[in-house]
């Protein structure tokens, strides 16, 4: 996996109201585990008091999906994630007026009169957090939370963040997640820790690695941790295309 970059413009769009779909947005989830704990990464702008995740209206000559690439690229410098749309959020108080004034403005956009209400489809991204660099910005701050210590945020930022790891979940058992998160190479009790992270349980240790091995596309490598000497483990692509019915979950 690619290091992931950082940086930030606080406008990070400034055009014409008419360039943007009215009351549509994007919202993304860039989930990290450390420390057995579940991470979301977040951002406050310098003149906030509130964190919120990463966001952008959608504009007229884009789809959804392209926005969310955008706005982690343009907004938040991110890039070589694979993003998930998981929900629509649509409630009609989700956002105050205050809030939804705040991400226009980020837009460069100074009102929209009929902006009352503002829907965001939410999508969610795995990321390996030793790989996502942050780069220090005087207008924006940003860092990583305890999904169980989350600051004030804005709206239902909140009740975004749980959905997506809920989410994140049930894509594991269809969907080998340490492919986006863990490094290029990692031991067995590296795969195990995340696992017992995302699904929040214990994993009988004695018969892990006989079931990691029996998928197929886990393979040993030809080297050693410099931890304690333990045999380091590789995700094979090829492998795994080969396995599509496979049960990920171990």
């Amino acid at each position: 996996m690619k290091n992931l970059t950082f940086s930030t413009d606080k406008n990070i769009l400034s055009v014409d109201v008419d360039c943007y779909q009215k009351g549509l947005s994007v919202t993304c989830v860039i989930a990290g585990f450390h420390e057995r704990s579940p991470r979301v990464l977040l951002t406050k702008f310098s003149d906030s008091a509130k964190w919120m995740l990463p966001t952008s209206l959608v504009m007229k000559t884009e789809s959804p999906e392209d926005a969310a690439y955008r706005v982690l690229k343009v907004h938040n410098g991110l890039q070589g994630v694979n993003l998930q749309q998981f929900r629509l959020f649509g409630d009609s108080g989700r956002l105050t007026s205050c809030e939804i004034n705040t991400i226009l403005n980020l837009h460069g956009v100074e009102t929209i009169e009929s902006a009352k209400r503002l829907v965001t489809l939410g999508y969610y991204a795995l990321a390996d957090m030793s790989k996502v660099v942050l780069n220090a910005d005087p207008n924006m701050e940003t860092r990583w939370f305890s999904l169980k210590e989350l600051p004030t945020l804005f709206g239902d930022d909140r009740h975004i963040a749980k959905a997506a790891f809920t989410e994140i979940r049930k894509y594991g058992y269809n969907r080998p997640i340490e492919r986006d998160i863990l490094p290029d190479y990692f031991t067995i009790d590296e795969l195990k820790n995340l696992y017992e992270m995302v699904f929040q349980k214990d994993l009988d240790a004695r018969n892990f690695e006989r079931k990691v091995l029996s998928k197929g596309y886990i393979l040993k490598s030809k080297g050693n941790s410099d931890i304690g000497k333990a045999r380091l483990f590789y995700f094979n692509q090829k492998n795994f295309e080969r396995r599509a019915d496979v049960i990920f979950w171990y």
